[in-house]
C-alpha cells in the first residue's frame, strides 16, 4: 500500500516501511536520504497525527527512545500529509503498519552515522558570503582575456601555446620607446627579430611612432598590439594581472624551493662536532666517512643490526 504526501509518498514493502521524499517542496536534507528504508523490527513507535482542514498532519517513525521529534518538514523519518486530504487513507495506512510493526519483536538499530544537517547561523552567512566574495574577487584578479591572450591562473596562453605568467613581460609603451626596448630585451634573451614581429618593429621605426603598443614578450615569441582609446585601459588592466600571477607564482615558487630545502636540510644529520675520532657515521640514508674534521664524501651503505 502507498500512502502520498505533501513532501514525497511512504510505502508499505514486505518487511519495511519506506519513506521517498521527492516533492520540490521537499528539503535537501530528505532528498539526500531518499528512499528512507526502515525494517519494521526497528519501529519503536508509530507517530500519526491525523490531517484536519485547516492543518496538516505528518506520519513519523520513531526508532530511538530518545529520537528528538523534529519538525515534521525537516524529520527525515516523517512525511507531511497536506490538510484535511485523504484522512481515511492515512487512517487505513497507519493500522496496517502498526500491525506490522506489532507482529514483530523490535530491535533497537544501531546508531545512525548520518550527518544531520542544521541550519546556517547569521554569522555563517555573513562569513560565508565573505569568503565567496573574496573567492570571485580573487578569481577576477587570475583570470582575463585581451586579442587572443588568455591569463588563467598562473598561465599565459596563446592559441595552442602557454607559458608560466613569472617568464612573461607585458609593456605598454609608445612606438617610439617599443622599437629600443625590445631589441634590447630580445637581443639581451638571444632572441632573433624576425617575421610578423621583425617586420612591425620595422614598420614602427619608420611611423606611428606616436601610437601606443602592448608588447608582449614570452619566453620564445614576442607578441606587438597596437592599442588605443579604451583598449588602451583594457590592456594595462590585463598586463597588471598578468605582472601580479607572476609575481604571485614567483613567491610560491621561492616558498617551494625553501620547504624542500628545509625538508632536505632536516632529513641530513649534522656532521659530528669537531673533535669526534674519525670514522663512518650516518648521514642521510648512508654512512659516510669522517677523518676527524670535516666529511670526505666517501660513503657506504647503512649497516643494520
Amino acid at each position: 500500500m502507498e500512502l502520498k504526501s505533501v513532501d514525497g509518498r511512504a510505502t508499505l514493502a514486505e518487511d519495511a516501511v519506506v519513506l521517498t521524499f521527492d516533492s520540490k517542496l521537499g528539503v535537501t536534507a530528505k532528498k539526500e536520504v531518499s528512499p528512507r528504508v526502515i525494517p519494521f523490527k526497528h519501529v519503536r513507535e508509530v507517530d500519526f497525527a491525523a490531517p484536519i482542514v485547516w492543518k496538516p498532519g505528518h506520519l513519523r517513525i520513531i526508532t530511538h527512545a530518545d529520537q528528538e521529534r523534529k519538525n515534521p518538514a525537516l524529520d527525515t523519518y516523517a512525511v507531511q500529509l497536506g490538510a484535511g486530504r485523504r484522512l481515511k487513507e492515512a487512517q487505513e495506512f497507519v493500522e496496517l503498519l502498526q500491525a506490522a510493526v506489532a507482529a514483530v519483536e523490535y530491535e533497537e538499530p544501531e546508531p545512525s552515522t548520518e550527518v544531520v544537517k542544521t541550519a546556517p547561523t547569521f554569522k555563517d552567512v555573513i562569513r560565508n558570503a565573505q569568503e565567496a566574495g573574496n573567492a570571485y574577487s580573487e578569481l577576477k584578479k587570475s583570470t582575463g582575456m585581451f586579442r587572443g591572450l588568455v591569463l588563467s591562473g598562473r598561465t599565459l596562453s596563446k592559441g595552442n601555446q602557454s607559458w608560466p605568467a613569472s617568464e612573461c613581460e607585458i609593456v605598454i609603451d609608445s612606438g617610439a620607446n617599443v622599437s629600443a626596448r625590445v631589441t634590447g630585451t630580445r637581443v639581451a634573451a638571444g632572441a632573433i627579430l624576425a617575421g610578423p614581429a621583425g617586420a612591425l618593429l620595422g614598420s614602427i621605426a619608420k611611423k606611428d611612432r606616436s601610437a601606443i603598443y602592448m608588447t608582449v614578450i614570452t619566453p620564445d615569441d614576442m607578441f606587438l598590439e597596437k592599442v588605443s582609446g579604451l583598449d588602451e585601459a583594457k590592456a594595462r588592466e590585463f598586463a597588471t594581472k598578468v605582472k601580479r600571477a607572476g609575481m604571485l607564482q614567483s613567491r610560491e615558487d621561492e616558498k617551494a624551493a625553501a620547504d624542500e630545502a628545509n625538508r632536505h636540510t632536516a632529513a641530513v644529520p649534522a656532521p659530528p662536532p669537531r673533535g669526534v675520532p674519525a670514522g663512518w657515521y650516518p648521514r642521510g640514508d648512508v654512512q659516510e666517512y669522517w677523518d676527524g674534521s670535516a666529511w670526505t664524501g666517501n660513503t657506504a651503505p647503512l649497516v643494520h643490526d
